[in-house]
């Protein structure tokens, strides 16, 4: 993100590109011990979860848009 004078940080395009990638990639799954990040196993959300959705959400995107990024057609996909 870039912090422009007063105003608070602001997304960019390449930031924009990154968050989609993350949260379609650091998604929750299901495990005996509670919901996990495909990615990276940890509870989910994980911390490049949340860096994503917060970097969406700053760029205008809402809850319902960052969910449909999540395209996969079964729980391991």
């Amino acid at each position: 993100m870039t912090e422009i004078a007063g105003s608070g940080p602001v997304a960019v395009d390449a930031d924009v590109r990154w968050a989609m990638h993350a949260v379609r990639t650091h998604c929750p799954i299901e495990w005996p011990q509670g919901s996990r990040c495909l990615n990276c196993r940890a509870p989910f959300p994980c911390s490049t979860y949340g860096w994503a959705f917060d970097v969406l959400v700053n760029a205008g995107w809402n809850a319902s848009q960052i969910d449909a990024l999540d395209s996969r057609t079964g729980p391991w996909s």
